[in-house]
Parts: C-alpha cells; structure tokens; sequence
C-alpha cells in the first residue's frame, strides 16, 4: 500500500515538474520574442548623429503596444490632471494620421505638487509605473508632464534605456501637446 502512494506521489510529481518546464519554457519564448522586437527597433533606430531623422522616426508609433503616461506634478491651485488634454491630443493624433494605434490606454500619476519634501516618493512612484507597464506589456511610452523642469531629469534616471519614452511638451502659444523627442543617450 505504501509502494503504491509513494508511486502515485512520485508520478504526481514528475507531472508537476514537465508542467512547471512547459509554463517556464513558454515564459522564456514570450520574453525573447519581445527581447528581439525591442532590439529591432534599436537596429533600425536612425543614429544620434542626424538628429532631425531621429524625431521624425519616434514622431511616430513603432511598436505594437504604445501607451500614454500623464504625469502631472502641478500643484492643486491649478488643474491637477492632464488626461482630458492627452485624451483630445491623441484622438487628434488618430484622426490625422488614421492610425489607430493612437487610441492608447492612458496611465496617469498626479502629484499635488513636487519638492524635497517628496522626492523619494515620486521616484518610488514612478518605479512601480515602470513595473506596471512591463506587465501590462507596453513597448513604448508616450511621456506627458506638466510641472517643474527638473523632475525631467528624474524622470530620466527612472526611466532611463529602458523602452522608447517618447516626450511631449504642451506649446505654450497654442496649448497644444507638441511631440519634442525620444529620451535617449
């Protein structure tokens, strides 16, 4: 009888072992699937050298799937969310270029305001929305802020040659996003 369970339990546990492999190597194939897009995309990213070539490239959705992140760091005497403006910018975006690849999902962070005092929170935040985005499987970043300069640079170290973070600032004339370039080295 004991022979028996312990034969049981030793095969129980071998099929364990080949569904673990099977989930394992199919988690494997997925990321070097992604791993190759990503280094496509490099290879065919135009040198840093002609920088014009470079923008018009990354004007454009080179991936297949981009999202939105609005980042707003205003403090609240002033409209603390810019998803209604990326929302309208990007359903622009759509219609202009009949792509609808610019109906992303849009992902927001909103700080009432940014200094010392919170500093280590933002970046922290930040963090977890990388994390966030790599789950939800983004290939790309379509960055919006609204706030101080210097959290660009932040910004930068967080999100730093990771995925292509494409930039967009808000003409202050017009009031209309303006895509400016890629964060790159």
């Amino acid at each position: 009888m004991i022979e028996e369970i312990l034969k049981w339990i030793g095969h129980a546990g071998n099929i364990i072992g080949i569904i673990g492999a099977i989930f394992a190597f199919m988690a494997w194939l997925i990321l070097h699937v992604q791993d190759k897009r990503l280094k496509e995309i490099v290879r065919q990213t135009p040198e840093m050298e002609n920088f014009d070539d470079q923008v018009k490239y990354h004007s454009e959705i080179q991936t297949i799937s981009p999202y939105a992140f609005c980042l707003s760091l205003l403090p609240d005497t002033r409209s603390v969310s810019i998803e209604k403006e990326v929302r309208e910018f990007l359903k622009k975006k759509a219609a202009q270029t009949k792509n609808k690849k610019w109906n992303m999902p849009i992902e927001q962070l909103n700080f009432n305001g940014l200094g010392t005092h919170n500093i280590k929170e933002f970046i922290e935040e930040l963090g977890k929305k990388r994390q966030w985005y790599v789950g939800k499987g983004a290939t790309e970043i379509h960055l919006f802020v609204a706030g101080p300069v210097t959290a660009a640079t932040l910004i930068g170290t967080v999100f730093d040659n990771w995925r292509p973070v494409k930039l967009y600032s808000q003409n202050i004339n017009t009031r209309e996003y303006e895509f400016w370039c890629h964060l790159a080295k």
